[in-house]
Order: C-alpha cells, then structure tokens, then sequence
C-alpha cells in the first residue's frame, strides 16, 4: 500500500492533523499563520510545518499530495481575533472568570 500524502491548512496546534495521523494519512505539510502553533506542531509531529498567511502563499509552492484538509479558521480563539475585534466571551470563559 502506498503512503496517502497529506497537506493541512488552519492546522492550529495541530489536533486535526494527530486525528489525521492516527487515520492513516501521511502528513507532510501543514500551514498555519500562529508562530506559537507552529512551534508546538514542529515539537510534536516530523512532517513541515509552514507558518505563513494562507492569502499570500501560491498553491505552486506547495509539495504535491494526494489529499488537502482544511477547517474553518478558528477566530475566535486566536490571537488574530483581537486584531480583528471579533472575539466574543463565552459562557464558559465568563463562569471561569468569576
């Protein structure tokens, strides 16, 4: 059987890509625009990680793969939602606080 070559996009810290992983995928890239993210994804997986604002980066830079994984990025738990101003407090966040 062949390896099945997996790219991941919004990879955050990386749990979809250890769910991937454990799938049976091969990773060996993922993109992710947090440095702390990425840092933490290079401590814990051998593939590449690229730290990088997916809206500036060519799909021609990419390795070639058989499958490409996203999920929505995560703005409101990221640091980039404060920038943004879009974070909003959740119930559990408010009960913590108190």
């Amino acid at each position: 059987m062949f390896p099945i070559l997996t790219n991941t996009y919004f990879s955050g810290a990386g749990l979809m890509d250890i769910g991937l992983e454990a799938g049976g995928l091969t990773l060996q890239q993922s993109f992710e625009i947090e440095a702390r993210c990425c840092d933490t994804m290079r401590q814990n997986f051998a593939h590449e990680v690229v730290q990088c604002d997916i809206i500036q980066k060519l799909v021609q830079s990419e390795k070639e793969c058989h499958v490409m994984v996203a999920t929505y990025p995560c703005t409101k738990y990221s640091p980039i939602a404060d920038i943004h101003g879009v974070r909003r407090e959740t119930i559990c966040s408010c009960i913590a606080a108190t």
